[in-house]
């Protein structure tokens, strides 16, 4: 669930794509002012980056995105669709190993007691 390797290392190069492409769209689609939509566009991007709660900040990125697509004479509809599509990829596939995620919820050794035999008295 969090591959590291090569596969991590592309998730996390997916993970920072999907964060540039909101910031871009956010920018070229409107004024970069400092607004409760820049905020959260920003915030969305960082927790992407980092890996933070990754599906729910991947899946918030896509369906900003789609809302740029209301925007007239923003960026190219083709372009705003296809990252929407790269952040359902990422909240689908998660994180991978270079992540917060993977640091909270990764790999666990979970131990169990020997079975106990019942006696026969």
């Amino acid at each position: 669930m969090f591959p590291t390797g090569t596969a991590g290392v592309a998730l996390l190069l997916l993970r920072l794509s999907v964060a540039a492409t909101l910031l871009v769209i956010r920018v070229e689609c409107c004024t970069f002012s400092l607004s409760w939509t820049t905020v959260a566009a920003v915030v969305l991007a960082l927790g992407l980056c980092m890996g933070f709660l990754t599906p729910y900040c991947a899946s918030l990125c896509g369906l900003v995105e789609l809302l740029e697509v209301l925007v007239p004479g923003g960026v190219g509809r083709f372009i705003i669709v296809m990252s929407a599509l790269q952040s359902v990829v990422v909240a689908m596939i998660g994180p991978g190993g270079y992540s917060v995620d993977s640091r909270i919820f990764g790999r666990q050794r979970l131990t169990f007691p020997p079975r106990r035999t019942p006696h026969a008295d």
